[in-house]
C-alpha cells in the first residue's frame, strides 16, 4: 500500500509513527516521574521496582490473552479506542489521588489498566507496519525506533520536572498525552487484511504455527528475553541509586537519563541504515552493561555505561523487528508481535519482582542489580552458544 498523503493530512505511515511517538515520550516520562514522585511522598525504596513489575505483568497478560484481536481490523480504529481506554485510565486515578485514595496503591492500579492498553496499540502498530510502508520495513522500524530514543530523551527532561511537582502532575500529563493520541489516530483509516477474524482458539494456533515453522522467532524472542533479565529493572534501580546513593537533584537526574537518550537517538538512525553489525554482539554488549554498572562509584560513570547498554539494546531491538516483520505472515503480525513482547516482558515483570524481593530482603539496590546482570550475561552467552542463535541475516 502507499504511504501517500491525502491533501491537508499526515500519511498513514508517519501517522504510525507520530502514534508511537506519542506513546514512546508518555512512557519515558512516566518511567521517570512516577517512581521519583513516590519516592519523594516517601515510600520505599522498592516501590518503583514494584510499579514497573506490575506494568510488565499487565503487558504479558495482554499480549497472550488478547494481543491476537487487532488482526484483521483496522489498525488506526484500534488504535483510537486503545488510547481512549487508558486516557480513562488515567482520568479514574486523577479522581481516586484528588479523593485521597493511597498514591502507591493508585499508582499500581493505574500501571496494571495501561498495560492492556499499552500491549493493544503496541501490537496494532506492528500489525499495521507492513501495510503502511511498501519499501524497507528496517527504515520504518529504525524511524520508529528514533523517535522512541528521541522520546527517551526529552521524556526523562520533562518527566524530572514534572515529578517535582507532585503525582497529580504526572497522571495529567500522561492524560494529555492520551488525548492527542486519540486526535491522530482519526483520519484516513487503513482496510484490514481481507480475511475474517479467527476465533480465539484458532487464532492461538496459528500464532503456535508460526514459530513452530521459523526458528528465528524463538531465536530473537530467547535473546529478547535473557538481555530483559538484566535490563529489566535496570532504569528504576539507576533511578534509586542516582537519587539516594549519589544525592543526584531531580531535575539533574532527568538531565542524565536524556543524554542516555540522546545517544541512542544516533544508534537507532544507524541500525537502520548500515549493512554492518552482528545482533548477538549487540546483545552480549548489553548484558555486559548491564552486569557492570552497579559496580560504578559515580553518576557520571553510570550514565556513561548506560548510554552503551542502551546503545546495543536499540541496535538489538530494530534489526530483530524489522526481522520479524519480514518473516511473519501478515494477517497474524498482530499476534506473532504481542507474543513476542509478551515472552520477552515477563522477564522484565520477573526481573523488577526479584529485585524488589533482594531489596525487601535487606540486599541494596546495587547488589540486586548485579544479581540481574550476571545472570543475562550467562544465558544471553548460552542461546549465543545454542541451536537458537538466532538465524538473521547480518546485512
Amino acid at each position: 500500500m502507499s504511504a501517500t498523503a491525502p491533501s491537508g493530512r499526515l500519511s498513514p505511515q508517519r501517522r504510525l509513527v507520530v502514534v508511537q511517538a506519542l506513546a514512546a515520550f508518555g512512557d519515558e516520562a512516566f518511567a521517570i516521574s512516577l517512581p521519583l514522585s513516590l519516592l519523594a511522598l516517601g515510600v520505599s525504596k522498592s516501590a518503583p521496582t514494584i510499579t514497573h513489575g506490575v506494568l510488565y505483568l499487565s503487558l504479558v497478560s495482554s499480549g497472550f490473552l488478547v494481543g491476537h484481536r487487532v488482526d484483521g481490523r483496522e489498525t488506526f480504529r484500534f488504535i483510537r479506542r486503545g488510547m481512549l481506554a487508558a486516557a480513562a485510565t488515567t482520568a479514574s486515578s486523577l479522581i481516586a489521588l484528588t479523593a485521597g485514595i493511597n498514591p502507591l496503591a493508585v499508582a499500581v492500579a493505574t500501571v496494571a489498566c495501561l498495560g492492556v492498553s499499552g500491549a493493544l496499540v503496541a501490537g496494532a502498530i506492528d500489525a499495521g507496519a507492513a501495510r503502511v510502508s511498501d519499501s524497507d520495513t528496517r527504515r520504518l522500524y529504525s524511524s520508529i525506533e528514533t523517535v522512541r530514543r528521541t522520546a527517551s530523551m526529552v521524556g526523562p527532561t520533562v518527566g524530572g520536572l514534572v515529578a517535582g511537582f507532585g503525582l497529580r502532575l504526572v497522571m495529567t500529563v500522561y492524560l494529555a498525552l492520551f488525548v492527542m493520541g486519540i486526535g491522530v489516530s482519526r483520519g484516513r483509516q487503513l482496510p484490514a487484511p481481507e480475511r475474517p477474524t479467527a476465533e480465539a482458539s484458532r487464532a492461538w494456533v496459528e500464532t503456535l504455527g508460526e514459530f513452530r515453522r521459523n526458528r528465528s522467532l524463538l531465536g530473537g524472542v530467547a535473546t529478547s528475553s535473557a538481555i530483559n533479565i538484566g535490563t529489566g529493572a535496570l532504569v528504576p534501580i539507576s533511578l534509586v541509586r542516582l537519587r539516594t546513593e549519589f544525592h543526584t537533584q531531580v531535575s539533574a537526574i532527568g538531565l542524565m537519563m536524556a543524554v542516555v537518550g540522546c545517544v541512542t537517538i544516533g544508534v537507532a538512525q544507524l541500525a537502520g541504515r548500515t549493512r554492518r553489525g552482528n545482533i548477538v554482539v549487540a546483545a552480549l554488549c548489553c548484558a555486559f552493561a548491564a552486569a557492570l554498572v552497579p559496580l560504578l562509584p559515580s553518576a557520571a560513570l553510570l550514565v556513561g555505561v548506560l548510554c552503551v547498554g542502551s546503545g546495543a539494546e536499540v541496535f538489538f531491538n530494530v534489526r530483530w523487528r524489522s526481522f520479524r516483520q519480514s518473516v511473519t505472515a501478515p494477517q497474524r503480525l498482530g499476534g506473532v508481535s504481542a507474543w513476542c513482547r509478551s515472552l520477552a516482558y515477563i522477564w522484565v515483570a520477573a526481573a523488577s519482582f526479584l529485585a524488589s524481593g533482594l531489596m525487601a530482603l535487606g540486599a541494596g539496590p546495587g547488589a540486586a542489580q548485579l544479581v540481574l546482570g550476571l545472570a543475562s550475561v550467562l544465558i544471553v552467552s548460552l542461546v549465543a552458544c545454542s541451536r537458537l542463535r538466532p538465524a538473521m541475516p547480518v546485512e
